[in-house]
């Protein structure tokens, strides 16, 4: 049986260490080394590129949350300033209106203690009349 030259530079001699036969097949071993290199070099660009595209991609989305986070705070920033302005005026018009209150209270307390007045005043001066009638 007759080695096949498979157009690669092959040999079928035994003693050469670049070449094994392998059942009719021979095989020049840098070449296949060579071949595995490219091979390995060019499957480790394919996935540099599909990691740096899928890097990039993930680095947008974090820029764009964090804008997005920070529009947020800003937000709520803003939000939270106006309910402290908003509970210091709310606080301010209570206190206001506390005072307006007690002084209604007040007015309302001296009207009764008047009226109060006025009634026993009109009792004394119409009990001595009846009773000075009855004399």
């Amino acid at each position: 049986m007759a080695s096949r030259s498979t157009g690669r530079n092959t040999s079928t001699s035994k003693d050469s260490v670049d070449s094994v036969d392998g059942g009719g097949v021979s095989v020049d071993i840098p070449k296949l080394e060579e071949m595995v290199k490219k091979a390995v070099s060019a499957a480790t660009e394919a996935l540099h590129a599909e990691f740096s595209k899928l890097f990039k991609e993930l680095n947008e989305r974090i820029v764009s949350v964090e804008k997005r986070m920070f529009e947020i705070d800003d937000r709520v920033d803003r939000t939270e300033k106006r309910l402290d302005d908003m509970e210091q005026r709310a606080g301010e018009t209570s206190e206001q209106l506390q005072k307006e209150i007690q002084s209604v209270r007040k007015e309302a307390r001296d009207f009764t203690r008047w009226a109060n007045d006025a009634e026993q005043h009109a009792r004394r001066k119409n009990l001595r009349f009846r009773q000075w009638l009855k004399w």
